[in-house]
């Protein structure tokens, strides 16, 4: 089963859009104001697609969640707390835990540079960053527990997916409730 497949079944199932329609990367190469779901401050998005021995976790988040401001950074004070929020961002461990699965992160993407270059009417700004895998024990992967309530006071909740070979689910994920299981 291939994870085009596997992406065109989590569309229906769960009713939320995947990030990852153009393969298992999506967040770097391509730069979409277009809204996917609804643009909500506090709320982000999270969807995980494991096929084989290869697993990515891609996040969508409204700028606001991360940084004191939902506008291009028009002062030092504002580009140094976006680039703090980058960082945070391509540090793994600060977004996100696995448990089981033997995982690596082998590449990490995301939109920070792309942000602001395109003008963007509505004002809306959301940072996507999509983070690949490889698991050494995929079978053995459990739990993914989200970090990114400990990084970021603005993110109250995330509403995530995942689809397997062998599972799919979804869960609104909180700071009291980050975790979500991956087997049944």
């Amino acid at each position: 089963m291939g994870i085009k497949h596997l992406q065109h079944l989590l569309k229906p199932c769960l009713a939320l859009p995947l990030l990852l329609s153009g393969g298992l990367s999506s967040a770097g190469g391509h730069h979409d104001h277009q809204q996917h779901g609804a643009h909500v401050h506090g709320s982000a998005e999270l969807q995980l697609v494991q096929e084989a021995q290869r697993l990515q976790l891609s996040l969508r988040s409204p700028l606001a969640n991360l940084v004191s401001f939902a506008h291009p950074p028009q002062s030092d004070a504002e580009r140094a707390e976006l680039a703090a929020a980058e960082a945070t961002l391509k540090q793994p461990q600060q977004v996100f835990n696995l448990r089981g699965g033997q995982c690596q992160v082998t590449a990490i993407e995301d939109n920070f540079k792309q942000l602001f270059s395109e003008a963007n009417s509505e004002g809306h700004w959301d940072i996507n960053v999509s983070y690949q895998l490889q698991c050494a024990q995929p079978e053995r992967l459990q739990t993914v527990t989200i970090e990114l309530f400990k990084q970021f006071s603005g993110i109250e909740k995330i509403n995530s997916q995942w689809l397997s070979e062998q599972a799919q689910g979804a869960a609104t994920l909180t700071a009291e409730q980050p975790l979500f299981e991956l087997k049944d």
